[in-house]
């Protein structure tokens, strides 16, 4: 602690500033001019200076604990898609939970920030960032590859949700779909299933770079089975599943999204699950034993996005990344109802055919 409080006299002393100025400068506060924080970081790199993060960790804990309306404020910006859900309504609240928790214990709170109020009026949601002296950013669920919110990045600690969404030299944390998908498809193989298909949204793989594709693809070359083409929707509609099954005859199908809707959408076109063709659902719930799949890890997720935004902001590490970090988070297998082992079936009604 001491070397530190040195290390932010010397600085001081070396531009001419107090050093409650050069700490705000240091921490991104708006009231500085970009001019003043230019200086000092100059003799920041000079130096050398490095933050003890563990000292600022404490400090924010007890500025939250002595009043709560201090508390530094993380910016949590996503986008709604009414037509296409891509994540169900249990994953968002897991991943609001764990971001809000995670956020608390360092003396931070969570503010959310819908990027489609400030499409109109791009550069509105800088100003109001800046405003409110809010130095870390989550870019988060719903934004495209392609969105790109008009801040002024190197004054900001930022952190991107998934793995290809906004197209930034910025550190990630985002689902592993290639090994949910593969790990999926190696499952159902194991539980005697042939001839697995895929089913996905287009929006959703364009998103993650076609990499539920790749894990299905994959999937087929480890553990083999018959091919199926990969059915993309635009849309989920009954008439193009229907038609997609008619026509290649899976006896499982893995499912991007909700067990559930794609469960009716089968059942729309006269088919039962598992009786008709197994389902492994990309989004189950924790402890539903009714469908088969992956249980996604959203608190894991949401903990990590924050933990590594506060190890930034601790650090002073504003603007884009020169050698970006990828943290991807593994599902893990749920066994379900609805893809029953085919193996132990198909021997149970051998002996009864004795």
């Amino acid at each position: 602690m001491i070397q530190e409080s040195t290390s932010l006299g010397a600085i001081a002393e070396k531009t001419g500033f107090s050093k409650s100025t050069v700490s705000r400068a240091l921490n991104g506060h708006p009231a500085i001019s970009a001019d003043t924080r230019n200086k000092v970081m100059a003799e920041v790199q000079r130096v050398g200076y490095r933050p003890n993060i563990y000292v600022n960790a404490v400090m924010r804990r007890i500025r939250a604990s002595s009043n709560a309306t201090t508390r530094d404020v993380i910016a949590y910006i996503y986008r709604t898609h009414p037509s296409h859900p891509l994540q169900s309504k249990n994953f968002a609240e897991r991943m609001v939970n764990a971001l809000d928790k995670t956020a608390s214990s360092k003396g931070f709170s969570i503010d959310a920030f819908n990027f489609n109020d400030y499409e109109a009026t791009p550069h509105r949601l800088d100003r109001v960032l800046r405003a409110r002296g809010i130095r870390g950013v989550i870019l988060g669920s719903g934004l495209s590859a392609n969105d790109r919110p008009e801040l002024n990045w190197e004054n900001l600690t930022c952190i991107v949700l998934g793995n290809h969404c906004c197209h930034l030299p910025l550190n990630r944390v985002g689902m592993h779909h290639e090994h949910d998908v593969c790990l999926t498809y190696q499952q159902l193989r194991n539980l005697g299933y042939g001839k697995i298909g895929f089913v996905a949204d287009e929006v959703l793989l364009a998103n993650t770079d076609q990499s539920m594709v790749s894990g299905f693809l994959l999937g087929h070359y480890r553990f083999g089975g018959k091919r199926v083409p990969t059915l993309v929707v635009s849309s989920w509609e009954q008439e193009s599943i229907g038609k997609w099954y008619r026509r290649h005859k899976p006896d499982a199908i893995i499912a991007q999204g909700s067990g559930p809707r794609m469960q009716k959408l089968l059942e729309l076109n006269g088919l039962s699950v598992p009786d008709d063709v197994a389902l492994g659902s990309l989004n189950c719930v924790p402890g539903d034993s009714r469908f088969a799949g992956i249980v996604q890890r959203p608190d894991v997720i949401g903990q990590l996005l924050v933990e590594s935004l506060c190890l930034s902001l601790g650090s002073f590490q504003r603007g884009m990344v020169p050698y970006p970090q990828l943290h991807l988070v593994e599902g893990t297998w749920n066994p379900g109802q609805s893809a029953p082992n085919r193996l132990v079936k198909n021997e149970t009604e051998a002996l009864k055919a004795k």
